[in-house]
């Protein structure tokens, strides 16, 4: 990470109060405590995270960027197979105490980088909820077996066939009753 200001020193602790964030800035290194988020966020159990935060407070805002990078094993959400899944990236985002969001539902963010926006509760921010965060939003909407080995998409797709048992599909028995009934128009 770039920056005018050094901080004094590396945190490694997931919860930060408003009030122990210096006004240069706070870096936070992104350790195992940071694993139950990564796991969550990205739908599976985390076998690794890490990463770096620098956390800067504006009045009641405050301020993360850094980078993170997780893996995960996850199950297919075509056929099911366990899958070793990462995520990298880089993260923005100002959190605002949640009574301030309540009270300006409609603000409107004209500048096109703008920063996403979270909530906290105006105390004080967990780390965890801003890693799961993260990793929930980096996360593709499906993750498939091509994703992290493009051979395998056709046992992939045979594993699903065999698991939605469309390899010798059965009628519903209750679709019997309809055999007699004719539609008239």
């Amino acid at each position: 990470m770039t920056g005018c200001f050094q901080p004094e020193a590396l945190v490694s602790f997931p919860v930060i109060s408003l009030d122990s964030i210096p006004t240069h800035g706070l870096t936070v290194q992104v350790q195992d405590w940071a694993r139950g988020g990564c796991g969550e966020g990205l739908g599976g159990t985390a076998t690794a995270v890490g990463g770096q935060f620098l956390v800067t407070r504006l009045a009641r805002h405050i301020v993360v960027r850094g980078q993170l990078q997780g893996t995960a094993n996850v199950a297919c959400d075509r056929c099911g197979e366990l899958l070793t899944f990462s995520v990298a990236g880089e993260t923005d985002c100002v959190y605002l105490p949640f009574d301030e969001i309540v009270a300006n539902p409609n603000e409107d963010d004209s500048a096109q980088e703008a920063p996403d926006h979270g909530e906290y509760d105006g105390v004080a921010l967990d780390l965890v909820h801003v890693v799961r965060e993260f990793f929930a939003l980096e996360r593709p909407a499906r993750i498939l077996c091509a994703d992290t080995d493009p051979a395998a998409d056709a046992g992939c797709l045979a594993r699903f066939r065999v698991r939605a048992d469309l390899a010798s599909p059965q009628p519903d028995p209750r679709f019997a009753v309809l055999k007699g009934v004719k539609p008239t128009r």
